[in-house]
Formats: C-alpha cells, sequence, structure tokens
C-alpha cells in the first residue's frame, strides 16, 4: 500500500486555503501524488465544518487518502505549541512521513487587540494580529523541525517543504514603524489602520522565513552529509477580496471588499486563480518555475536583477542547502523586499 502524503494546514477549511486543498484532491498532481493525509487546524465554527465536509467528501472518493481536522485558535499560543509538540510525538511514534506544511491562516485587524504569550521571561501580552500571522507558525513548527531534517520522517523522493501565505502588501511596510504597531506598551502609530497592521506582519513573516532559513543551515552543517534540506516557499496568491480575511472589519468595510471583487480590474484574482497559484506552492518542482514581470513589480533594476540570476531565483544564499523561493500570482518566481534582508530586523521580531 503507497505510504501517505502528509500535508498539515491551517486556514484550510474556507477562502483560498479550502481552494488550494480543493484543487489538490481533484488534480493530484504528480510531483504531490495521493494518497494524502490531510491534518486541518482551525477554529471550530459551522463555516469549518461545512469546509471540512466538502474536502472529506472528495476524500472519500479515493478511500486511500484521509482527512483530520483539528480544533486549534491560532491565537491561543499556547494551545498552538502545543498541538505542534503533540504533532511531532505523534509523527514519531507513528512513523509517519512529513511532506508540506501548509501555513495559510491570517487575520486582517479592525482594531487593536492583544493575547497573552509565556517564554522565559513569564506571561506578556503580544499583538494579537503579530501573534496569528507570524508567532504562532513558528512556535507550531519548532518542534516539528528536527523530524524534517532527518531521512527516516521524510518522502524517499520529495524534500519537505513549509508553504508561507504571504502578500505583496508586504513591500507597503514601513520597518521604522513596526515597533509603534505592535509593542503594546506604547499607544500605537497616529492613524492606525488594519491595513498597515497586516503589510508590517507579513513583512516580518518574511524577517521569520529568513531567519528559519538560517537556523536550518546551521542545523544541518551540524548533522552533516545525510540531513535532509527542506524547502521554504513564499506565496503571493494576489488580491482576492472576496475571501474572509476581512471578515473582522467594520460592515462597510466588508462590503466594500464584496462589492469591489465584482469589478474588472487587471489587479485583482480570482479565488480559484490564487488557489492554482498556492497549489503551485505546494506542489511544484521549485525547479520547474521561472521568473515572471508581475503586475507589482518594482523598479527596472531589480527586474533586471531578476533577469541576471536566471532560473531558479532563491532569496537564500546561491550555496545554501535549504531552498528558500517565492512564488507569486500565476506561478513566477520574483524576490521579498530587499528590506527583509536586515539581520538585526530577522533578529528582533524572531519569537523563538
Amino acid at each position: 500500500m503507497a505510504r501517505h502524503t502528509l500535508i498539515v494546514a491551517t486556514g484550510g477549511h474556507s477562502g483560498l486555503g479550502f481552494q488550494t486543498l480543493h484543487q489538490l484532491l481533484q488534480r493530484a498532481p504528480a510531483s504531490l501524488p495521493p494518497p494524502y493525509h490531510l491534518i486541518l487546524f482551525g477554529r471550530a465554527s459551522s463555516a469549518s465544518s461545512t469546509g471540512v465536509d466538502r474536502l472529506s467528501s472528495l476524500c472519500s472518493a479515493d478511500t486511500a487518502s484521509k482527512l483530520e481536522y483539528r480544533s486549534l485558535d491560532l491565537d491561543d499560543l499556547a494551545a498552538t505549541k502545543s498541538a505542534g509538540a503533540f504533532l511531532a510525538d505523534e509523527v514519531k511514534a507513528k512513523h509517519w512521513s512529513i511532506s508540506t506544511f501548509f501555513f495559510n491562516a491570517a487575520i486582517w485587524p479592525a482594531k487593536r487587540e492583544s493575547v497573552k504569550s509565556h517564554d522565559d521571561e513569564g506571561e506578556r501580552e503580544v499583538d494579537k494580529c503579530l501573534a496569528v500571522n507570524h508567532i504562532a507558525h513558528l512556535l507550531f513548527l519548532q518542534p516539528l523541525l528536527p523530524l524534517l531534517l532527518e531521512r527516516a520522517y521524510i518522502p524517499d523522493d520529495r524534500a519537505p517543504r513549509i508553504v508561507f501565505t504571504n502578500s505583496s502588501l508586504h513591500r507597503r511596510a514601513d520597518p521604522s514603524t513596526l515597533e509603534s504597531l505592535f509593542d503594546l506598551t506604547k499607544s500605537g502609530p497616529e492613524g492606525w489602520t488594519g491595513r498597515a497592521c497586516y503589510s508590517a506582519s507579513k513583512f516580518i513573516q518574511i524577517l521569520g522565513a529568513r531567519k528559519l532559513a538560517e537556523q536550518l543551515e546551521e542545523q544541518l552543517t551540524l548533522k552533516g552529509g545525510d540531513a535532509v534540506a527542506p524547502e521554504l516557499v513564499i506565496v503571493q496568491p494576489g488580491f482576492v477580496p472576496s475571501t474572509g480575511l476581512a471578515r473582522s472589519s467594520p460592515l462597510s468595510t466588508r462590503l466594500f471588499m464584496k462589492a469591489f471583487s465584482y469589478l474588472p480590474l487587471s489587479f485583482i484574482e480570482s479565488e480559484m486563480g490564487a488557489g492554482e497559484t498556492l497549489l503551485k506552492a505546494l506542489s511544484a518542482p521549485l525547479s520547474s518555475l521561472q521568473a515572471t514581470h508581475t503586475p507589482d513589480a518594482r523598479t527596472a533594476d531589480q527586474l533586471s536583477q531578476l533577469n541576471e540570476q536566471g532560473s531558479p531565483i532563491r532569496w537564500t544564499p546561491k550555496d545554501a542547502r535549504v531552498q528558500g523561493a517565492m512564488i507569486v500570482r500565476g506561478g513566477g518566481l520574483d524576490l521579498p523586499d530587499p528590506r527583509t534582508e536586515n539581520e538585526a530586523l530577522q533578529q528582533t521580531w524572531w519569537p523563538l
């Protein structure tokens, strides 16, 4: 019997996450083959039940695939860390093979809110948007990282892959305002907006991905040649106003976003189109992807840099074993905002 392809996802029961997994189950790409073992983490709600039921019905069409839904609220950081530790123990006890982590869950805040975090310095308050969009996924992943480097816990023919759903809005973030946006001991910047907070959290998410790649590289060096190098993929599927990302926003904002989705604007992406980009991020061999001229391309110099590098384009060093790629709308490759290369910022916002 074929070994299951284990895919662990957050935010997979609705919106773009649901669309991605729906396409995965329907298309079963050869580069990420069935049978699948999908483990979805998310908040318990009627919407999540509906999405899980629809995905489960596709699994039942192929009885070799299976889906588990586990209740988890990412703004509960202690529970999130425990869920990751429990899954790590489960992987070891049941000899599962880890294929893909799909970290898709995110929020667009309507107001500043705090959640509790517990670390070596005790209990403290952290910004909810930062917790859900950045900290939680790294806390969840921490106890599982050693397994990703062990050949016993990965597929025989494919490097394990960690996928972070990001946004081109990370380029709109102002690094000088990060502290004022997320330091709850301060009043926050004048004119605080959910968009500014979301954009900044996605900028910090890329800082975290870069720091994660660095730490994995160090562990690979310590373990030697037999260790397995994971792939880190940042994916920006495009602006999709019809998703539930702004569900916590005021009614007027939600109605505006819904109406916006019907406008024939070139920068708007459909849920299906975004799902196709996300599916490539989960499944496509990185060597098969090419640089692309994206609608949000910045400057001629940056495009020239991409062209000179050729394919594959990586945001990790050329000699690194850990491959880091950024896949953008349509499935092409691009590079993150160069300001995310700032090592001091990476260290400042590293939560582990």
